[in-house]
């Protein structure tokens, strides 16, 4: 994201429908689109991103602007749900990647499942190789692990506070800066109960975090969840993002 932010300094940004922006791609143009996925099951449906809902036909269009953007030079990707419908819709696309993606949607954590999506990519120039043999089914799994601070941050309503550590980590490691932090610690305070800034982001202080470490509960400590357990301290825990973790 910090990356991101830097390039944006240079970037035009425009909010206009997707027809006009496909109209004006060509060659050597990179184009993500990440339209409302279809839905997976006749009783399932997302299409709250787009006013008026994103229907059939849109995603037909869609994936006709996209096929006549590649012609023209660009490199076209769609995300989507893998279904029998979107295999029609992108059918003849010089690569279609399988991703399995294990979502945090559902109340019960033990009914997630993954889910099948796929990345459609256009492109004028054919894949020397087959999706297979490039890539094979990529796993995105973000459930988080048993016993981590993350889950405890998920499970008590701090997911701020979990995207906020995850956003310094993938900071440090696009400048490959290895670094290891308690996260706990951070989130104590300074010993007179002040919040600690890193990375310029400013971390609040939890009262869960202080009472672990044994120091005395300061005013305008946060506690989102009155049942919350104070986390014990143990040897084997690990901030996980992604597949790779950080000693906390």
């Amino acid at each position: 994201m910090f990356v991101f932010a830097e390039r944006l300094q240079t970037a035009e940004l425009s909010w206009q429908d997707f027809r006009k922006t496909l109209g004006e791609v060509g060659t050597g143009d990179v184009v993500y689109c990440d339209p409302p996925y279809v839905p997976l099951s006749t009783t399932a449906s997302f299409t709250s991103y787009a006013t008026g809902g994103f229907s059939v036909a849109d995603q037909e269009e869609l994936a006709e602007l996209v096929r006549e953007a590649a012609q023209k030079g660009a490199l076209i990707l769609i995300s989507n749900h893998d279904t029998s419908l979107t295999r029609k819709l992108y059918g003849g696309v010089c690569l279609i990647v399988p991703v399995l993606v294990q979502r945090m949607i559902s109340c019960n954590g033990e009914n997630r499942i993954k889910t099948k999506e796929l990345i459609a990519i256009f492109s004028r120039r054919p894949f020397a190789m087959s999706p297979e043999t490039c890539f094979g089914t990529i796993e995105i799994d973000t459930k988080p692990a048993k016993n981590t601070m993350r889950k405890w941050l998920l499970d008590n309503g701090y997911e701020d506070v979990a995207r906020n550590i995850e956003n310094v980590i993938r900071a440090w490691r696009a400048r490959r800066k290895r670094t290891r932090r308690n996260w706990w610690d951070v989130l104590a305070g300074d010993r007179e109960g002040n919040p600690l800034c890193i990375e310029g982001i400013t971390f609040p202080v939890l009262r869960a975090a202080r009472l672990r470490k044994g120091l005395k509960v300061t005013p305008g400590c946060l506690c989102r969840n009155q049942k919350e357990k104070t986390p014990a301290i143990t040897k084997t825990q690990r901030w996980q993002a992604g597949r790779r973790s950080v000693v906390d």
